[in-house]
């Protein structure tokens, strides 16, 4: 796999779990997106404004990706009422040297664990949430007007859950989500 294998590969990846997650954490309504397969499993597509503005972020993502100028990509889902953070997945890209072995094996497993993850995590009101995406980028790099400095979206009494990673024959792809504990 070529470095633009890589690109497409960790772009499409995170095509796949930003939809996966706003699907499976209720952020829109099911009728926002549509089953499609990727990576040999089913998942679910945004369509519309949603998948338009996210394919718009994706774009910029992986001319970052070419450059080796981001390390990580963020999804923050936010309470509408109160802008408070409740829940950050992250994906972490490091440069390796090691090749990675069956990628697209190693992709679907990381989504079916993202999917799986939702089981447990507390439940969101549906349709009361929204999202940002956050890029961590090196220092000193030519940003597009469009991308804004954002706040790091701490949350409060937070939980860690450490996510599978993948690897693509330049870079190592890990992930965690950060959520906030439920009131007792």
């Amino acid at each position: 796999m070529k470095l633009t294998g890589t690109q497409d590969t960790i772009s499409e990846f995170f095509m796949c779990a930003l939809d996966c997650i706003l699907y499976q954490r209720g952020v829109y309504p099911p009728e926002y997106f549509k089953p499609v397969k990727k990576f040999g499993i089913h998942c679910m597509s945004s369509t519309g404004e949603i998948s338009q503005y996210l394919n718009e972020i994706l774009v910029q993502v992986k001319e970052w990706l070419s450059r080796m100028d981001m390390h990580r990509l963020v999804l923050v889902i936010v309470d509408k009422q109160t802008m408070e953070s409740v829940e950050k997945w992250e994906f972490t890209i490091e440069q390796t040297q090691t090749p990675g072995e069956k990628v697209d094996q190693q992709v679907s497993a990381l989504i079916r664990q993202i999917t799986a993850s939702v089981s447990f995590l507390p439940i969101l009101e549906p349709n009361s949430m929204t999202f940002n995406v956050l890029a961590y980028t090196k220092k000193n790099i030519q940003v597009p007007s469009k991308w804004i400095d954002a706040p790091k979206h701490q949350i409060s009494n937070a939980q860690q859950l450490q996510l599978r990673s993948f690897t693509t024959d330049q870079n190592k792809v890990g992930g965690m989500v950060t959520y906030k504990l439920g009131e007792q």
